[in-house]
């Protein structure tokens, strides 16, 4: 199986399981994050998810995902 398919599959799973778009694609930025929190530009945080996940996400779409990651607790100090 290929990586896309895999990360089709998760991310399906996700969406079933919460119904929502943007809480889907949490785990995948959530995960190229480092753990040391030092920031990572949006750019940088878009390749590492397309190279890790094959996911092409739009920037303002992953700005959203991280604005609503602090929001929800999932992301604490991270600027």
């Amino acid at each position: 199986m290929s990586r896309e398919l895999y990360t089709y599959a998760m991310a399906k799973t996700l969406y079933e399981q919460r119904k929502d778009y943007i809480d889907t694609f949490y785990p995948f930025v959530l995960k190229i994050l480092p753990d040391d929190k030092s920031p990572l530009k949006i750019g940088a945080i878009q390749s590492k998810v397309k190279d890790k996940f094959a996911l092409d996400i739009p920037e303002h779409s992953l700005k959203s995902i991280i604005t609503r990651a602090k929001k929800k607790g999932y992301l604490l100090n991270y600027a």
